[in-house]
């Protein structure tokens, strides 16, 4: 299960041309022991948090936003995890990224 508020942990950032008025991203959880200790995803855009996202359970969502238009420029989308988690140490394999949530960006 996911739940959406408006609404911090491990901070990414993504681009965005501001041309493009509307973003949609997918954001997928599968951090190991998400059903006892939810993941909090913040995402914030000049300084403001837009959205906030609860993971409570494996699985993605997909949102959308509205960034005002600056023909030329670039925006910048922060995230913000509530925690990250690194599979070497959860399944003893030889990866060793921490990951916190994946983000798919959807063109149209």
């Amino acid at each position: 299960m996911v739940s959406d508020q408006k609404g911090n942990g491990d901070k990414r950032d993504g681009r965005v041309r501001k041309a493009e008025r509307v973003v949609e991203l997918e954001f997928y959880c599968r951090t190991p022991g998400v059903e006892k200790e939810p993941v909090v995803l913040t995402v914030f855009h000049d300084g403001k948090a837009l959205d906030k996202i609860t993971f409570t359970k494996k699985g993605s969502i997909r949102k959308k936003y509205h960034l005002p238009e600056a023909p030329g420029q670039e925006q910048r989308l922060l995230l913000n995890v509530s925690r990250t988690w690194v599979p070497h140490e959860v399944l003893g394999n030889f990866d060793r990224r921490e990951l916190g949530v994946g983000v798919k960006i959807h063109k149209k």
